[in-house]
């Protein structure tokens, strides 16, 4: 008894751990869909080139123009960086990240 007792445990944490995991992907996707979208806004204002706005973040041009095509989410320096120097509106943008991952104000 005890031993099928355990496997209905296990088999409820891995039924628990997949549905979980869609939801963390989708979390992350839109967090890369809305990086790329305010890196990209927040170049154009400032009229730079990828090339520059890289400079900026201190990053290579090939991990910006990655980030800027949402391929992947940047580092937390990274973000920081974005969120201190080139960033017009910090908050307006960790408010929406909030609303992503689904925080509470």
């Amino acid at each position: 008894m005890a031993f099928a007792s355990s496997l209905r445990y296990h088999a409820r944490q891995v039924n628990q751990e997949s549905e979980a995991v869609p939801m963390k992907q989708s979390c992350k996707d839109a967090l890369k869909a809305l990086l790329q979208r305010r890196l990209l806004e927040e170049r154009k204002q400032r009229g730079l080139s990828q090339v520059a706005f890289a400079r900026l973040l201190m990053l290579d041009v090939r991990s910006y123009i990655a980030l800027e095509h949402g391929d992947f989410l940047c580092s937390t320096p990274t973000l920081l960086r974005f969120l201190f120097t080139c960033s017009s509106n910090p908050n307006a943008l960790l408010e929406e990240m909030r609303e992503i991952i689904g925080g509470s104000p």
